[in-house]
């Protein structure tokens, strides 16, 4: 290899690196810089969420999605800097994305009536609820299912999709319940005289409420 043809290697290399490290050193520091943000701005995150007495099953789950985003943010960002066309790399992730989610919408379904039960808390761990058609208390709340243990001591696994779906009968959010009773009388019998008889029989059953007598 000659003199000449080294001189233009060398005056080539030199035009990139005059012409390039400025991009990079651009990139770099808008790394730097935003990572440093992001970091910040998760903490106050994070604190705002203990105020407001968020979930603490959703809450960080949220604060790990939020400062993901952003992090992909600044780095496509960096990318744009550095002279990157970023128009393809959002077509790649938007079609990745639709296809992602086609094939987990029943999950992902899920994941969002998961994230529906513990910001709005319809019920809560060990209460007595009837879901979906199913009644049992909670055991577990999780952001794809809800856990319920019945009287028979069977565990039931239900989607949260289902559960969101459905009516939602908390047995336990009044801190009673009010049993319902039939009693049979026969048609010639008088009826004030049957109820007065029902409702002495049931003051002296020690486990009836006086705050919430039987009607």
């Amino acid at each position: 290899m000659n003199e000449e043809k080294l001189n233009l290697y060398y005056d080539k290399v030199i035009d990139f690196a005059v012409t390039f490290a400025p991009k990079l050193a651009g990139a770099i520091i808008a790394i730097a810089v935003g990572f440093w943000l992001i970091k910040k701005l998760m903490k106050l995150f994070t604190l705002s969420l203990e105020k407001a007495n968020f979930s603490k099953e959703v809450a960080p789950f949220l604060v790990s999605f939020t400062g993901i985003a952003l992090k992909i943010f600044v780095l496509l960002a960096a990318a744009g800097i550095v002279g990157i066309e970023t128009t393809s790399i959002f077509g790649i992730l938007a079609a990745a994305g639709f296809a992602v989610g086609f094939a987990l919408q029943g999950s992902l379904s899920n994941f969002a009536a998961g994230i529906l039960i513990m910001v709005f808390k319809p019920y809560k761990v060990d209460d007595m609820v009837e879901v979906n058609g199913k009644f049992g208390k909670v055991d577990e709340i999780h952001i794809f299912n809800t856990i319920l243990t019945t009287p028979g001591l069977k565990t039931l696994i239900i989607p949260n999709g289902k559960v969101i779906d459905d009516t939602i009968t908390n047995f336990s959010a009044k801190g009673a319940i009010r049993i319902e009773l039939n009693v049979s009388m026969p048609y010639v019998e008088s009826f004030p005289k049957v109820k007065q008889v029902v409702m002495e029989a049931l003051e002296t059953v020690p486990l009836v409420l006086k705050p919430l007598p039987p009607k």
